[in-house]
């Protein structure tokens, strides 16, 4: 690859976890460093938590070779905090040009932000959906005292603030943030080419070549709309027999009982060439969360060709405009409509759809272009 000339720069990246199972974040951070390292030659290292007893893998840090260094706590430990984590920032940051704090409220980030300010270190704090209605809901009170004792300050002394949705933008400018902000959507990386071979795939993953198969692919959490999910798909199974709802992702909720349900299939967690065969056996893509500061998932489906369901909390609704998906107001009634819409439609328009949504991916959020707006940035920072 023919790599742009510009600013020399190592980056420290801190995050308070980066796992496979962590979801958008262990996706869209190093998919960005490795983008910046190919294009820019941007030097980076990782430094984050692991949980006690934690395999602690991402695969796309260990095929891109990003160097990686984790500190361990209990998973009781909800402010993450740990003096090893000040003894790796010490030891590897010493010699970065920016640090780059993903994330907000607890040790990490307040860490991250002391050392940037007692070594004369750029900041740059990615913000990854915190600001949100829903986030700040979880942990109120923790969130209000961490906002007065440092968050406020860390935010306004931030050489840039990064955004990924208009909506994150606007809640950081309604705190009264007065930093530079780049809004910049993550990236989606793309496949080559769409496997149309459903029943291959079928196969693959045990599934029954008979069946026609809708997907949600997230963590198993009430944030990510997966009860509701449940709830309407009970009503509407015993109508639509030929479908099976199957259900790809960590389970942080105890929904064993409830993905017993008939017509459902519990895949577990999916990585690397599994996860890809739950997206191409699949017909469309399903996500009603309650927040989503991206979602990357959704991108993947759409990068797969399949057409996504998904709600206005989400910030994708140009799938409505594009022809490739639904984003409605979250509602039992409106998610009930949608499905039995989409159960009604013929393979060939559902595919119809998908092709369309993978060419909105290609044209708008190659890693490559989302690269270039985040390194323009960063130059000006140094």
């Amino acid at each position: 690859m023919l790599r742009t000339i510009g600013i020399a720069m190592n980056i420290c990246s801190t995050i308070e976890f980066i796992n496979d199972e962590y979801g958008g974040p262990a996706v869209s951070l190093p998919n960005l460093l490795l983008s910046l390292n190919n294009n820019y030659d941007v030097d980076n290292v990782i430094l984050s938590a692991k949980e006690s007893n934690d395999s602690c893998e991402n695969s796309i840090i260990k095929k891109a070779g990003i160097p990686w260094f984790t500190y361990e706590i209990s998973k009781f430990n909800k402010l993450r905090y740990s003096r090893e984590f000040g003894r790796l920032l010490s030891k590897y940051a010493a010699d970065s040009d920016i640090l780059f704090a993903n994330n907000l409220w607890n040790y990490v980030p307040y860490k991250t932000y002391a050392y940037a300010k007692s070594n004369n270190i750029p900041l740059v704090t990615s913000i990854r959906g915190t600001l949100s209605p829903w986030s700040l809901s979880q942990g109120y009170v923790r969130k209000k005292i961490a906002w007065g004792v440092f968050q406020r300050r860390m935010l306004n002394d931030s050489a840039l603030v990064h955004v990924t949705s208009e909506d994150e933008f606007k809640a950081v400018r309604s705190l009264g943030v007065t930093s530079n902000i780049l809004y910049s959507s993550h990236g989606i990386v793309t496949p080559d080419r769409v496997h149309e071979d459903k029943e291959f795939f079928k196969e693959r993953l045990g599934l029954d070549k008979n069946k026609r198969y809708f997907l949600f692919m997230s963590r198993l959490h009430k944030k990510k709309g997966l009860d509701l999910l449940l709830r309407v798909w009970r009503r509407l199974s015993h109508r639509n027999k030929d479908w099976v709802l199957l259900v790809a992702g960590p389970d942080y909720g105890n929904y064993q009982e409830q993905l017993s349900l008939p017509q459902t299939k519990y895949l577990g967690m999916l990585t690397g060439e599994l996860k890809d065969a739950a997206f191409y056996c699949s017909d469309f893509f399903v996500l009603p969360t309650f927040s989503e500061n991206f979602g990357v998932v959704i991108g993947e489906a759409l990068a797969r060709g399949l057409p996504v369901l998904t709600t206005n909390n989400a910030p994708w609704q140009n799938i409505n405009n594009i022809g490739c998906g639904n984003s409605f107001d979250l509602s039992e009634s409106n998610l009930s409509n949608v499905l039995n819409d989409y159960f009604s439609q013929s393979k060939l328009e559902l595919i119809q759809r998908g092709d369309l949504g993978r060419k909105y991916i290609l044209n708008d959020y190659s890693w490559e272009k989302k690269a270039q707006e985040f390194h323009q940035e960063l130059t000006k920072v140094l």
